[in-house]
């Protein structure tokens, strides 16, 4: 499998189980992709706020909790998955507070889907 269609498959299991605004994806910028994968790190960002009928309680624990989605729809691809899921307004806060969260998935992270 390419390194593209890897990413095809996230990006495709990711819009299903969420239908997002954008995906970061963090970490190696190309894969071996006949090697073992490590780890898969994304970003997801999401417009409502009522994923998984989380709506209070602090950004990065209600983002780990909507994260569930996320995981069940990899679980099958390779590598160990980390995954956080923001709202437009979370993240658009985190920017503000020069978080870096925000920081590290806009300048380090690729952006693989946005709507």
């Amino acid at each position: 499998m390419s390194h593209q269609a890897f990413v095809d498959q996230i990006v495709q299991r990711i819009v299903k189980a969420y239908d997002p605004l954008i995906i970061y994806l963090l970490g190696k910028e190309e894969w071996d992709l006949d090697e073992d994968y490590e780890e898969v790190d994304l970003r997801i960002i999401v417009q409502s706020s009522a994923i998984n009928n989380q709506t209070e309680g602090p950004i990065g624990q209600v983002s780990i909790d909507r994260a569930q989605a996320g995981y069940e729809a990899l679980k099958d691809l390779p590598g160990e998955k980390f995954i956080l899921v923001f709202t437009l307004d979370e993240f658009d806060s985190l920017r503000k507070k020069g978080d870096l969260t925000y920081v590290f998935a806009t300048t380090h992270g690729t952006k693989i889907y946005t709507k």
